[in-house]
């Protein structure tokens, strides 16, 4: 959970504290997802699909629906 503001801003500040790492970001609101993806290119955004009629993230790398997409995109990007 990240507190106001563009979650880019947040995002951003983790991605300095570890440069060497992947950084996976997850979030259910189309807009959200896109304006972190577009802020930060390198960062891996999915976007969670849980509900049906949910509007789709237009830049998101992948949609999940549970948590278990979740595991296998990380295991499939880190190559675990």
């Amino acid at each position: 959970v990240i507190p106001g503001g563009p979650k880019s801003q947040a995002i951003r500040k983790i991605m300095r504290v570890y440069p060497q790492q992947s950084v996976v970001f997850v979030d259910d609101t189309p807009e959200v997802v896109d304006e972190a993806k577009r802020s930060l290119p390198a960062l891996k955004a999915l976007q969670m699909t849980r509900r049906r009629r949910i509007q789709k993230s237009v830049i998101a790398d992948a949609r999940i629906t549970d948590f278990i997409g979740l595991e296998r995109i990380i295991k499939k990007n880190l190559r675990l």
